[in-house]
């Protein structure tokens, strides 16, 4: 998985965030944090997309910039735009099932008010 720690970096700064609140946060240590931002590690999807709702963006936004700044690569290598789009779709079927979940978790906590 190709997340760019430089744009998780960015964003968490952006927000005027520290590396050790937002590893807390996501029950990462700072370790952790530290080899993802610098790109030393990539983040399994399930933290990826904790990191995603704690920067309140999309996980694709974690991504974006690998794919645009990577069409060099895009352009000699047949295989790659494939695997991206592969990649995107599989994204985005993991956010609408989030999302799903999500709702059917808030309606069943208002049924239960509601009882």
């Amino acid at each position: 998985m190709n997340t760019n720690g430089t744009r998780i970096r960015q964003l968490r700064e952006r927000k005027g965030l520290k590396q050790i609140e937002m590893a807390y946060f996501l029950n990462l240590s700072q370790a952790q944090l530290s080899k993802i931002e610098s790109g030393f590690t990539q983040p399994k999807l399930e933290i990826l997309i904790r990191i995603a709702d704690y920067l309140e963006v999309d996980v694709k936004d974690l991504t974006h910039e690998y794919i645009s700044t990577s069409s060099s690569a895009i352009n000699t290598q047949h295989t790659e735009p494939i695997i991206l789009k592969e990649y995107i779709l599989k994204l985005e079927k993991l956010i609408e099932q989030k999302d799903v979940i999500i709702k059917s978790l808030s309606q069943n906590d208002s049924n239960k008010q509601q009882a």
